[in-house]
């Protein structure tokens, strides 16, 4: 019974560890490779048991129609979100002319890109729309400074999964 409970207590205490390296990878995204990993993401009592994971970034409105509107989530008010209604975050760690979510980070969470470089058409929202060349050569949309992402452990439109992780990621507020 002992030798069982101080098993258990030993993978408690690695769990444990590993959790804080995760969250410390992406607390640092000031890095130029920006957070390379991201913890699990948390469930949500608004994903469905059958809701297929959106991982890809064609799933959550990345690469197709570019639209921004706005939604009421609880808990944090009005945010942006995309067209196909993912909630729209943003990395403090960034500026208006540079994002230091590169490379792995940008798997986890996707720049909302420019397929041509147009702003989109946002009744409604106020503020201020703009655009920055990324590193690689793509197209990112800002909103009043901040570039704009999404977040792939959001498994559905209205989810706020990656609020104040590592905080550093926000949900966009709209205007």
């Amino acid at each position: 019974m002992i030798r069982m409970l101080r098993e258990r207590a030993r993978v408690f205490g690695v769990s444990a560890g590993v959790a804080g390296i995760l969250l410390s990878a992406c607390g640092q995204a000031a890095k130029p490779s920006g957070p390379a990993a991201a913890p699990p993401p948390r469930s949500s009592p608004a994903a469905s048991p059958s809701a297929s994971p959106a991982a890809s970034p064609s799933a959550r409105g990345v690469g197709t129609s570019v639209k921004v509107g706005s939604r009421v989530v609880s808990g944090i008010g009005t945010v942006l979100d995309n067209a196909k209604g993912f909630t729209l975050y943003h990395l403090t760690t960034d500026s208006s002319n540079k994002t230091t979510c590169t490379g792995g980070c940008s798997q986890v969470w996707p720049p909302l890109l420019s397929p041509n470089g147009k702003l989109p058409a946002s009744p409604g929202v106020m503020g201020a729309f703009g655009t920055l060349k990324r590193p690689d050569g793509t197209i990112q949309f800002t909103f009043n400074g901040m570039p704009l992402y999404t977040y792939a452990g959001d498994s559905g439109p209205g989810q706020s999964n990656g609020q104040g992780i590592g905080g550093v990621w926000f949900a966009v507020k709209a205007s």
